[in-house]
C-alpha cells in the first residue's frame, strides 16, 4: 500500500473511532460521554495529526506528548471499567476494591494495552514497510531513510512505555486522592507532619552546637 493509501485508511478509521462511543450507547454498554470524547480527541490527534498531517516527522515532541496523555487517558479508562464492574457486584457500595488493587489494577491495565499498541506497531511497520517505532533515522510514519542502530532503535519504544507508566502512576494517585478518603487523609496527615519532624530535628541539632 502507498502513504496515501494508508492515509485514506486512516481516515475511514477514525470515523469508525468517533462513531463508537455513540454506537456503545445505543446498545446500553455504558460508556461515560467526557471519557468518549477524550478518547476521540486522542485518536484524532494521533492519527490525523500526527500521521496525515505529519506531526510525528515535523515534530519530535509530538509522540512523547500523546504516549503522555495516553497514559492518563487510559488509567481513568481503567478506573471506570473497574468501578462499573464493582458497582454491579456490590450496588450499595458497601464493598469496594481496596487501594493496593485498584493501583495495581491501573498500571497493569494500562501498560497492557500499551504492549499491545506497541507489538501492533512492530506486525505493521513489517508488514506495511511503515515507521511507526520510529526505528529509522527520520521521525514520520510514512519516511523511508537510514535504520537506527543499537540502543538507539529500541529508544522509542521504551520512552512510549516509560510515559505510559508515568502517565498511569499520576492517574492512580489523582484517583486515590479524589476516591479513597482514608488515603487523603493519611496523606495530609503525613505531609503534616514532615514540618514538625524537620523541625525538631533543627532543634536537636543546634542544642548539641551549644553543648559543644
Amino acid at each position: 500500500m502507498t502513504a496515501a493509501e494508508l492515509k485514506i485508511l486512516e481516515v475511514v478509521l477514525m470515523i469508525i473511532i468517533a462513531l463508537t462511543p455513540m454506537m456503545l450507547r445505543r446498545i446500553r454498554i455504558p460508556f461515560p460521554r467526557p471519557l468518549g470524547t477524550a478518547l476521540v480527541m486522542f485518536c484524532f490527534c494521533a492519527l490525523m495529526l500526527g500521521d496525515v498531517a505529519d506531526f510525528y516527522g515535523r515534530f519530535k515532541w509530538w509522540d512523547t506528548l500523546l504516549h503522555g496523555l495516553s497514559g492518563i487517558l487510559l488509567g481513568i479508562a481503567a478506573y471506570t471499567i473497574l468501578d462499573s464492574i464493582w458497582v454491579k457486584i456490590s450496588p450499595d457500595k458497601s464493598i469496594r476494591p481496596s487501594q493496593i488493587f485498584t493501583i495495581t489494577w491501573i498500571i497493569c491495565f494500562v501498560l497492557a494495552v500499551e504492549s499491545l499498541w506497541e507489538m501492533m506497531e512492530y506486525v505493521t511497520d513489517g508488514l506495511l514497510g511503515l515507521n511507526s517505532q520510529q526505528f529509522l533515522e527520520s521521525g514520520g510514519t510514512f519516511d523511508e531513510t537510514v535504520p537506527l542502530q543499537g540502543r538507539e532503535a529500541l529508544r522509542d519504544t521504551m520512552e512510549d512505555m516509560l510515559l505510559n507508566l508515568a502517565g498511569a502512576g499520576l492517574t492512580a494517585i489523582a484517583i486515590m486522592l479524589l476516591q479513597f478518603p482514608s488515603f487523603r487523609r493519611k496523606s495530609c496527615q503525613q505531609s503534616q507532619q514532615l514540618p514538625h519532624h524537620l523541625t525538631h530535628s533543627l532543634q536537636d541539632h543546634i542544642h548539641q552546637e551549644q553543648d559543644r
